[in-house]
């Protein structure tokens, strides 16, 4: 079952509340862990404007997380991460300061 958090950031493209969410799939395992993001996300999905040749810096989930509070932290991060790359504008030259040696 999703679970809302007030507290998660909103997302930056379209304003949706942000969910948390734990996947098991058993049949591949290609979803798995913990997910935090916009519920409405799917690539091409007219939406959010971003397609499989976006960069994934501008996705507006994470996946794959540990645990529900790493899904949170890693969402919090990147929804700061994302707003700080469309007051910027992305450019593949673009490096968040934290990713600079």
């Amino acid at each position: 079952m999703p679970i809302i958090n007030a507290d998660l950031p909103r997302c930056p493209i379209c304003g949706k509340k942000a969910l948390v969410i734990h996947l098991h799939d058993t049949y591949d395992r290609a979803d798995y862990g913990w997910d935090c993001g916009c519920p409405r996300f799917r690539l091409n999905d007219g939406i959010h404007g971003l397609d499989e040749n976006s960069p994934p810096v501008l996705f507006p989930r994470v996946s794959g997380c540990l645990t529900k509070q790493d899904a949170i932290e890693a969402w919090n991060e990147k929804a700061k991460r994302m707003m700080e790359v469309m007051r910027h504008g992305y450019s593949r030259s673009y490096q968040h300061p934290s990713e600079v040696v």
